[in-house]
């Protein structure tokens, strides 16, 4: 149980990493003639950078996920709270 607890805030994290892909990009919200103030903290590259962190942290984070399912599995990790 805390295992799954503590991947949590990771997940947190990919999603806003993943949310702030979308804000830096052209699909940021509007509709079709509005000005979208677009995320661009590193100039044209805050897009490249941003998607880039955003897979880098995706992929840590399933990769935790699996590992933990594993432990879990394998028995290293025993389902019950311990209260």
């Amino acid at each position: 149980m805390w295992a799954v607890r503590g991947l949590l805030p990771f997940g947190a994290i990919t999603i806003f990493a993943g949310t702030a892909a979308t804000a830096a990009g052209p699909h940021s919200g509007g509709v079709s003639g509005d000005r979208v103030h677009r995320l661009t903290f590193k100039g044209v590259d805050t897009l490249n950078w941003v998607v880039h962190r955003h897979a880098t942290i995706a992929a840590l984070f399933g990769v935790t996920v699996i590992a933990v399912w594993l432990l879990y599995r394998r028995g290293g990790l025993t389902g019950r709270s311990s209260r």
